[in-house]
């Protein structure tokens, strides 16, 4: 049971789908987009941020594992990481070229550059030590919604701390399966946070 429920929570909350749970969010709390709150506009965008973020990068990793490029999508060799890595960041940016000239909120076209560039960091990385991609990504989704709730506190203040606590699950659920040692998990928060918190903060968001 307690082997289904890591399962559960990694792919429920794997980092591929951190765009999408941002959007989610943000039309929760009715501010996914700039201007006045839409709902139609608001579903389209999401389901567009849903397919090219996640469904057709999930299609690419099947495809590559139909050619064998690699062998699982737990991805648990440093060597198969690479290619998937590579074609995230193409579809992150792709979702990134969508949204930037929309009416989407700001907050999610930078999210997703900073999803491209948490990708080259990990590819760079990986090369020489295996990192917890899940915690990196979800050190930069707890730091973009640190800086939300910087701004708007009564608003995104309890979404921070369910964030943090998801963080922690998805955390604990890597190191119940085995995935990754601690310093792995506890490195990949950090990288993530570091790399979510710089760019954000730059551009005064």
């Amino acid at each position: 049971m307690a082997k289904k429920l890591a399962y559960f929570l990694s792919v429920v909350f794997h980092p591929v789908l951190l765009p999408t749970w941002l959007m989610v969010v943000l039309a929760v709390k009715g501010q996914a987009l700039e201007g006045p709150d839409n709902h139609y506009l608001t579903w389209y965008y999401l389901i567009v941020c849903f397919v090219v973020s996640f469904v057709i990068p999930v299609l690419a990793m099947l495809l590559m594992k139909k050619v064998k490029a690699i062998d699982s999508f737990d991805l648990t060799t440093q060597r198969e990481r690479l290619m998937p890595l590579l074609s995230m960041s193409i579809f992150f940016y792709t979702t990134y070229y969508v949204f930037k000239n929309s009416q989407v909120n700001i907050i999610v076209p930078y999210f997703l550059l900073v999803s491209v560039l948490l990708c080259a960091v990990a590819v760079l990385i990986t090369m020489r030590w295996k990192i917890s991609l899940h915690t990196l990504g979800w050190g930069a989704f707890v730091a973009c919604l640190g800086l939300l709730s910087a701004k708007s506190p009564e608003t995104y203040i309890l979404v921070l701390g369910m964030a943090t606590v998801v963080t922690g699950a998805v955390a604990s659920a890597r190191l119940y399966l085995g995935s990754h040692s601690p310093a792995q998990v506890y490195a990949g928060f950090g990288v993530g946070l570091a790399v979510g918190l710089l760019p954000l903060m730059i551009i005064g968001l």
